[in-house]
């Protein structure tokens, strides 16, 4: 699956609002910016019962993975569209990763209930780009959401 058919090019920010530095801090700041640039508050559930989800989710199963990624996701019932935010970080955030080290790729994914390998092949298509160390090198010295986009 094509990175530019699961991903706006409004829905790439570069910079990582770590609020007050807590898990839920930077998945909320994660969220509005999903809410900003996409048609997600149409959808009219609101972000705060979106956070609740996402939250839910991280206390069962965390999804800082490590090596610098973090996929925190949720899968709503009756959400008609499917929302993904492509976040980099050049520092890092404490995301309370599996290894423990910063995250510099969040990548936020909604999607329907019972749509959820639509939530695996977009995760799939962007570890198969991410995974190659020189990408990885090559976003992050990117300066701009649009740079990192193309």
């Amino acid at each position: 699956m094509k990175l530019s058919f699961l991903l706006q090019r409004e829905a790439v920010t570069l910079g990582v609002d770590s609020g007050d530095g807590s898990k839920k801090a930077v998945i909320k700041g994660l969220l509005d910016s999903l809410y900003a640039c996409s048609s997600l508050k149409e959808e009219g559930i609101d972000p705060d019962t979106i956070l609740d989800i996402i939250m839910r989710r991280e206390e069962e199963l965390p999804t800082g993975v490590g090596e610098g990624f973090a996929f925190p996701h949720a899968r709503i019932n009756g959400l008609k569209g499917f929302y993904m935010l492509f976040a980099v970080s050049r520092e890092g955030v404490d995301f309370q990763s599996i290894d423990h080290k910063p995250v510099n790729f969040f990548v936020l994914s909604l999607v329907e209930s019972s749509n959820p390998n639509l939530l695996l092949q977009s995760r799939a298509a962007l570890m198969r780009f991410l995974q190659v160390a020189e990408n990885r090198r090559k976003v992050l010295a990117l300066d701009s959401a649009g740079a990192i986009w193309d």
